[in-house]
């Protein structure tokens, strides 16, 4: 970068060279100066606005205009430059080699080059790792929609009411079974307390044996000896076996029920009975029959 100065007449008072330097004062020299060298870019700065920046970019020069000196020495911009002594007015220049320039352009097209290849690759990386956790993460879902569908159709073919619930008793799923045979709509019964699928009078009991049961797990099969009845929604009751099972979950123990109506065996139990009753009490086989069936609960 080269820093000249010229005077209001244009001659170099700080020039490209030492020995042209203050020709004006030499008059046997030949006349060099700003206004020789560079006319276009002399014209233009000798009438501008007082500080204004002059670009010439095809040679590489900027020209500040009408830097002045007052009357104490001080230099600076000229705000009432055309009403000084013209002695007093000076332009300053400064030159950018354009070869320079050019390069320096260079260096900057290729930095810039350089960390734009550098961020589209790391875009591209990015993109790319974007894409596959995508891929993964919507395969991983389809995989888990499949379970599940899966899950559900084994619930829904389960020909008994499945009931499954928390420690406290609350309801956190029921196949369609159990909602038909209870009364209930399809997704009714989540979220609803067991106690509302068993009779009034024995509410206060079954809440006793669950938590027993919740604090001591074990599996317990249909035919637990037990005469059990259940409440639908109307109100009415049933009779049923139940049987027991429980896993313990991320969320806590889960109690499982599988739920049977025997309404039809007890039915035909009772019409046995009778015919057994009806029969020759010396028939011992009949007797036999009979304490068979006396001995049988579900």
């Amino acid at each position: 970068l080269h820093l000249w100065m010229a005077n209001h007449e244009g001659y170099w008072l700080m020039g490209p060279q030492a020995d042209l330097e203050w020709g004006f004062m030499f008059p046997e020299r030949e006349p060099a100066g700003l206004r020789y060298d560079y006319p276009e870019l002399w014209r233009l700065a000798s009438k501008a606005e007082p500080g204004k920046i002059i670009d010439q970019r095809a040679s590489g020069l900027l020209a500040s205009s009408l830097i002045c000196q007052n009357s104490a020495g001080e230099q600076g911009l000229c705000p009432d430059a055309h009403r000084l002594d013209p002695g007093h007015r000076w332009v300053f220049v400064a030159l950018q080699d354009t070869a320079l320039t050019a390069q320096t352009k260079r260096q900057i097209v290729q930095h810039f080059a350089g960390s734009y290849a550098f961020l589209t690759l790391v875009f591209a990386l990015l993109s790319g790792l974007l894409v596959f956790h995508a891929e993964r993460r919507q395969h991983a879902v389809a995989a888990l929609g499949r379970r599940e569908r899966t899950l559900q159709s084994l619930l829904e073919a389960i020909p008994d009411a499945l009931v499954v619930c928390d420690e406290q008793g609350q309801i956190n799923l029921a196949n369609k079974q159990a909602g038909r045979m209870f009364g209930y709509p399809s997704g009714a019964l989540i979220g609803q307390m067991v106690d509302c699928l068993i009779p009034v009078q024995h509410r206060a009991q079954h809440r006793e044996h669950l938590h027993h049961y919740a604090q001591h797990p074990k599996n317990r099969p249909m035919a637990g000896g037990r005469e059990l009845f259940a409440q639908r929604r109307d109100g009415s009751t049933f009779p049923v076996t139940v049987a027991l099972n429980s896993t313990q979950q991320p969320d806590g123990r889960k109690l499982i029920a599988i739920v049977r109506d025997v309404t039809i065996d007890m039915e035909i139990q009772a019409e046995l009975r009778e015919a057994l009753a009806a029969a020759d009490p010396s028939n011992r086989s009949l007797q036999k029959i009979n304490r068979e069936l006396d001995a049988f609960a579900y």
